[in-house]
């Protein structure tokens, strides 16, 4: 819960970063036309603003996946019993002290979310937008998002019900045909006999960076196997004392999707973001993942539980488990296997995801914002949305009967009773 509400106010830190920018206001000045416009979904919601400025229908786009934020913005209901918080470790598959944990949190992002985080990000918008003072509340914009992308697939999380306007569209990024490799790391896994074992954490995490404690725990796992050749994107020198000169090779900066893509490579060791997940599902690489923080730990322990990967966050990250991860997934063929069937799996779709998502936009564009995909749920408020009026109703009856019949049971008793006990007065 915690987490949930930092990763909000950083939202809005960020937020106020961006409006300073003077690029942005130079664009604003520009009072372009747009057909639509695309905001990111993430502690942002301060960019829903932008629809209204442009006069265009608003499109989300949510890099997490479904989340509380994305759900509510179309009016899905949102399951605790099997849908977990993006910030939790916990999968769709939940024990009741986990339901419970899950529950609360919920509740605890919607009372955070109605009363500190949507009044900052109003504020960000008016300050953005001074004739936003004269718009309707960003309560109220929320209500009219016309479509949400989610940056994931099935495959990668678990089943969930959606609306006709939330669109899986993961694996946008990825490309129909790699880039050739550049000629030093194309033969060096070329020669690869016993394969390559992949190590990146992403843009922002670097091996080198991590404590020494970890640091030693992840180069003790790779000298495990010294037969694997070991590709390493790091900035830094990270040293594998086990392996030859010429079986490590460390780059600044790597085409992923086309290393990923090499039959050489084995193992992808991984920070878990949901891009790199997405990638190696699509390519067919079983994972060891080694979480730090945001989804990454909701999307490597759903990579566990479809059986392509092992997790292992960083908080308790040791030598011996990272260790372990390693030997499973490497000498199990059931990883790899199961790697290969997800990918077939995520594979299998009408259309790319970059084409499904161009289709919903243009479709959202021609059909000015598509009010007729929009669920009526968004403009329901809680006790409606909930039937609480209902049950009330229904309680209240169901209360007043058995009022009613404890009150004639209770009549009747003491009307028998009386009766009968009459008669003894009298012959006393």
């Amino acid at each position: 819960m915690y987490l949930t509400w930092r990763n909000l106010k950083v939202g809005s830190i960020f937020a106020n970063v961006t409006i300073s920018s003077q690029n942005l206001q130079n664009f604003l000045k520009t009072k372009q036309h747009f057909d639509a416009v695309i905001v990111e979904i993430c502690s942002s919601d301060y960019l829903i603003g932008f629809g209204q400025y442009f006069n265009a229908p608003v499109i989300g786009l949510s890099p997490y996946g479904a989340t509380k934020w994305t759900n509510d913005l179309v009016g899905i209901q949102n399951f605790p019993s099997y849908v977990p918080n993006v910030h939790s470790q916990f999968t769709d598959r939940m024990n009741f002290w986990q339901r419970m944990y899950n529950s609360v949190s919920f509740w605890f992002e919607e009372i955070v979310a109605h009363y500190d985080y949507i009044p900052d990000q109003q504020k960000v918008m008016e300050t953005l937008f001074p004739e936003a003072k004269n718009w309707p509340s960003l309560f109220e914009l929320r209500k009219n998002v016309s479509l949400v992308l989610l940056n994931t697939h099935t495959t990668i999380g678990s089943p969930r019900p959606y609306a006709p306007n939330i669109i899986e569209v993961g694996g946008m990024q990825i490309k129909k045909e790699v880039n050739p490799l550049p000629p030093k790391i194309q033969k060096f896994l070329d020669e690869a006999k016993d394969g390559v074992i992949f190590v990146s954490f992403g843009s922002y995490i670097l091996l080198s960076m991590l404590p020494k404690p970890q640091l030693d725990a992840i180069v003790g796992a790779l000298g495990l196997y010294p037969n694997h050749r070991i590709l390493i994107k790091d900035h830094g020198n990270v040293i594998i004392p086990s392996h030859n000169k010429n079986d490590v090779l460390i780059e600044s900066w790597v085409d992923q999707q086309s290393i990923l893509a090499h039959e050489n490579t084995k193992l992808f060791v991984t920070h878990g973001g949901i891009l790199s997940t997405t990638e190696a599902i699509y390519f067919g690489k079983p994972m060891v993942g080694i979480s730090t923080l945001f989804d990454q730990h909701l999307n490597m322990f759903l990579a566990e539980q479809h059986g392509f990967a092992i997790n292992v966050p960083i908080q308790s990250l040791t030598a011996g488990n990272i260790a372990t991860a390693f030997t499973k997934v490497l000498s199990d063929p059931s990883y790899a296997e199961q790697a290969k069937i997800t990918s077939d799996r995520f594979r299998d779709q009408p259309l790319t995801p970059l084409k499904t998502a161009i289709h919903w936009v243009k479709h959202v564009a021609k059909n000015k914002g598509a009010p007729h995909l929009k669920s009526v749920a968004v403009e329901l408020p809680f006790y409606k949305l909930y039937n609480l009026d209902v049950w009330a109703f229904i309680f209240s009856v169901l209360a007043l009967v058995i009022y009613c019949v404890i009150k004639l049971i209770r009549t009747i008793v003491s009307f028998f009773f009386k009766l009968f006990s009459q008669p003894k007065l009298k012959n006393a």
